[in-house]
C-alpha cells in the first residue's frame, strides 16, 4: 500500500505544547505510534466487508502552535485504498474512551461531542464527502494474554488527561484521584468487583473512565445473571436427583428411578462447575452417585430374583416347621415313650427271665400254668418293647430326613441367590438399601 504524508506533516514535526512536559507528552505519543504500528496489516470486518489497516510512521501527533492532535490511518477495502485523515482533534474535549476487540485486532475508541471531528476521506486518492463522525479509533495488535489494549487505553487516559487538567475541564487533585480509584479498580476480583464498579461510577458519572466503567459493570451484571440462571438450573437438577431417589425409596419395583436419577446427576456433574452447584452441595453429590448406583443395582437384582426369593423364604419356614416337628418327636421319645419303653422292655426281660428258669428249674413255687404265663406275657413285653422302640426310632428318623431334606434345598437356593438375600437386610446411609415393600 503506498502511505502518503498527512497534509500537516508537511508544514509541522512532531510537536508538545509549554504547558504540558516535553518528556511526558513525547513519551505518550511515541508510546501509542508504536502500538498502532503493531497493527500494520491487521484486518477487521465492517458491515460485512474485510478492512486491512496500515500506518504511516506519523500516524499520531500534537501540533505545538494551536495543540491540537492529529491522527491518519489507511485502509483497504477490495479494489479501494482509502486514507483517513482528522486534524484539529482537541484532545481536552474527549468524553469517554471505550477498548473494544475485533479476533485479533484491539481497538480504542475516543468519543467526542458531536460536530467536533472533521474527517477527511481520500479513496484511490482522490477526496470524498466525509460523513460526521463522533468517534476516534486507535488500534493494537491483540494476541492471546495481551495487555496490548490496556496499554493503549491507559496511555490514551494519561494524554487526554493532560489536555484536561491544562484547560482547566478538571483539577490535577481530581484527575489523580479519578486515577487512583481506577487503579485500585482493576485490582478487585469478581464478585466484589461488580459493588466496586457501581460505586465507581455513582462517584464519577462523567469522567473519561465512565464509558468502560460502564461496559464493564454490565459485563458483570451480565455474568452475574448467567451465573445466578445456572445456579438456578443446577438447583432445580438436584431437586430432581433427589425427587427420583425418593420415588426409588418407596419400593424394589422403582429401581429404575434410581437409574433415572443417577442419569440426572451425570449430567449435573457434567455440565455444571461446582461454584454453580454450591460446594458444600457439590461434595454431598459427588458422594452420593456410587449410592444412586448401588441402589439401583441391589434393587434390580431384587426385583428379578424376587420368585427366588419368596421359594427360599417358604423353604426357610417349611424346614423350620420341619426341624420343630424333628425336635418335638426326638425330644418326645427321649423324655416321654423311653420310659414306657424301658420299663415294657425291663418287665417283659424280667418276667421271661423269670419263667425261664421256672421251667428250667422245675421250681415247685410256680405252677405249670404261672410258668407258662410268664413266659409268654414276659417274651410279648419285651416284643412289644422292642417294636415301639423301633417304630418311634423310625419316625424320629423320618422327621430329620425331611428337616435335612428341606434345608439342603435352601441352601442351594440361597447359593444361587448370591449377596441379594444378605442386601435386603442391609442399610445404607441410615435406609435400607432394599425397599422390600
Amino acid at each position: 500500500m503506498k502511505k502518503l504524508l498527512p497534509l500537516f506533516a508537511l508544514f509541522f514535526s512532531i510537536q508538545v505544547n509549554a504547558q504540558t512536559s516535553y518528556t511526558t507528552i513525547d513519551s505518550l505519543i511515541g508510546r501509542i505510534k508504536t502500538l498502532q504500528a503493531g497493527a500494520e496489516n491487521l484486518n477487521y470486518t465492517e458491515d460485512g466487508k474485510t478492512v486491512q489497516l496500515s500506518f504511516s510512521p506519523d500516524n499520531f501527533g500534537v501540533l505545538i502552535h494551536n495543540r491540537l492532535a492529529y491522527k491518519s490511518v489507511y485502509k483497504s477495502e477490495g479494489e479501494k485504498e482509502i486514507q483517513e485523515i482528522i486534524e484539529n482533534i482537541d484532545l481536552s474535549k474527549a468524553t469517554a474512551l471505550e477498548i473494544i476487540e475485533r479476533g485479533n485486532l484491539g481497538t480504542v475508541r475516543m468519543t467526542f461531542p458531536p460536530g467536533h471531528l472533521k474527517p477527511m476521506i481520500f479513496i484511490n486518492g482522490e477526496l470524498q464527502n466525509a460523513p460526521e463522525v463522533t468517534t476516534l479509533d486507535f488500534f493494537c495488535k491483540l494476541d492471546a494474554n495481551s495487555s496490548n489494549p490496556e496499554a493503549l487505553y491507559g496511555l490514551l487516559v494519561d494524554l487526554t488527561s493532560n489536555f484536561k487538567q491544562e484547560t482547566g475541564r478538571i483539577s490535577s487533585i481530581k484527575a489523580q484521584s479519578v486515577s487512583s480509584q481506577w487503579s485500585a479498580l482493576q485490582k478487585t476480583v469478581y464478585p466484589e468487583s461488580l459493588n466496586s464498579y457501581a460505586a465507581f461510577l455513582k462517584e464519577n458519572p462523567g469522567s473519561i473512565y465512565a464509558a468502560e466503567a460502564t461496559k464493564k459493570l454490565e459485563a458483570l451484571k451480565a455474568r452475574k445473571i448467567k451465573e445466578d440462571q445456572r445456579a438456578a438450573e443446577a438447583a432445580a437438577l438436584n431437586d430432581k436427583v433427589l425427587s427420583l431417589a425418593r420415588y426409588g425409596d418407596q419400593s424394589y419395583r422403582n429401581y429404575k428411578y434410581y437409574q433415572q436419577a443417577d442419569s440426572v446427576l451425570s449430567s449435573l456433574m457434567l455440565n455444571y462447575k461446582e461454584a454453580e452447584i454450591g460446594n458444600s452441595r457439590y461434595a454431598a453429590l459427588k458422594t452420593y452417585q456410587p449410592e444412586l448406583k448401588l441402589r439401583y443395582n441391589w434393587n434390580r437384582e431384587y426385583y428379578q430374583k424376587k420368585g427366588m426369593i419368596d421359594e427360599y423364604d417358604r423353604l426357610v419356614e417349611r424346614t423350620a416347621m420341619l426341624n420343630s416337628d424333628f425336635m418335638r418327636k426326638n425330644n418326645a421319645t427321649v423324655n416321654g415313650t423311653m420310659y414306657v419303653k424301658a420299663t415294657l422292655l425291663a418287665i417283659g426281660g424280667i418276667a421271661t427271665m423269670v419263667g425261664g428258669y421256672a421251667v428250667i428249674a422245675k421250681d415247685d413255687a410256680f405252677t405249670p400254668a404261672t410258668r407258662q404265663g410268664l413266659l409268654t406275657y414276659g417274651g410279648g413285653g419285651f416284643g412289644i418293647g422292642m417294636l415301639w422302640t423301633m417304630i418311634q426310632s423310625g419316625g424320629v428318623k423320618k422327621a430329620g430326613r425331611r428337616a435335612s431334606a428341606s434345608q439342603k434345598e435352601a441352601d442351594n437356593l440361597k447359593s444361587s441367590l448370591g449377596e441379594v438375600l444378605n442386601k435386603r437386610n442391609q442399610s445404607l446411609n441410615g435406609r435400607s438399601l432394599i425397599n422390600v415393600n
